[in-house]
């Protein structure tokens, strides 16, 4: 069994019922055109919606919303919901999710209605994902990205990362804590970090994940069904202690292409131990030598990937 969380205080939110509302809404490898996003997989634990709010002072605009799209209890795939005006970029947005109440299959909940089609609950908790849309985030068509390739602002990237991992402190909705001197900098040349694949595809536009859905351990391996990755760089499995992953030492790494990748295994140095809590990590190749050197006194090389402002990191036990 496997929990997700983007935080570096991974322990103390997987044990959060806030969290763990949260968790039942993946917003991994969701994608943005235009005014419509589409998030790959979806669990609904009743008939239901997936709705988008507006957010005003951090908080979600309830009743109204921007747009919806029914759900089936159980497994949702490729949900696709359009607000009717173009996802803006750096800014915030809430994915929640509602139970069909009155048998009539349409979203009535809203001004005037709020004791039907009710927001979905885990515990005292309302099921929400908050997310931000990053630039990177916004794609076209494959046609426009191609057109658009040159007019991409690097910049762009590199200050998303420096924001990431200026994040110092923990919070409740998990922000990566900055640990054992890890760097505030991490500027990556665009010109090495490879983003587009022997077959000529850009992969730079993808959100960046390491997918939940299964882990294989045994002995000192770990395979993860599926990794997806905007350029070419490492899954780095770290330790964790006191509910933190420690960085920006690893246990063990292994490289990754552009793109999606399947059954990625990690070998570290002794075998996984029953009960025991790890982190793995997506980092990025940034300085074109095809070696994972971020550690001790060089983290301002083959740096954390980032989505949403945070490193891409997937919590997991050995059951």
């Amino acid at each position: 069994m496997t929990r997700f969380t983007t935080a570096t205080a991974i322990l103390a939110a997987l044990t959060a019922s806030a969290a763990s509302a949260q968790t039942m809404i993946n917003t991994d490898g969701a994608s943005f055109k235009g005014s419509t996003v589409r998030f790959q997989n979806i669990e609904a634990p009743n008939k239901g919606y997936l709705v988008i709010h507006a957010t005003e002072n951090g908080e979600a605009v309830v009743p109204g919303s921007l747009g919806h799209a029914m759900l089936e209890a159980g497994t949702n795939d490729e949900v696709r919901i359009d607000i009717g005006e173009e996802f803006e970029a750096d800014t915030t947005y809430v994915a929640m999710m509602h139970d069909e109440t009155n048998g009539n299959d349409s979203y009535d909940f809203g001004e005037g209605s709020t004791d039907v089609d009710t927001p979905t609950m885990s515990g005292d908790n309302a099921v929400t994902r908050e997310f931000i849309v990053s630039k990177a985030m916004l794609s076209g068509s494959a046609a426009d990205q191609n057109n658009n390739e040159a007019d991409r602002d690097a910049d762009d990237v590199a200050q998303g990362l420096d924001n990431g991992m200026s994040e110092n402190e923990s919070s409740d909705d998990g922000q990566m804590k900055d640990h054992d001197g890890m760097s505030k900098d991490g500027d990556m040349d665009m010109d090495t970090n490879m983003s587009v694949d022997a077959d000529g595809v850009d992969h730079s536009m993808m959100m960046p994940s390491v997918t939940s859905e299964q882990i294989r351990i045994s002995g000192n391996k770990a395979t993860f069904s599926q990794v997806h990755a905007s350029q070419n760089g490492y899954l780095v499995v770290h330790a964790v202690e006191n509910g933190e992953p420690v960085v920006p030492g690893a246990l063990g790494h292994t490289s990754v292409d552009a793109g999606i990748s399947e059954d990625v295994t990690v070998t570290i140095d002794a075998p996984f131990e029953k009960g025991t809590s790890y982190v793995a990590m997506l980092h990025t190749e940034t300085n074109g030598n095809d070696m994972y050197e971020f550690g001790e006194g060089m983290t301002d090389v083959d740096v954390p990937a980032m989505a949403d402002g945070q490193p891409v990191v997937l919590s997991f036990t050995n059951k």
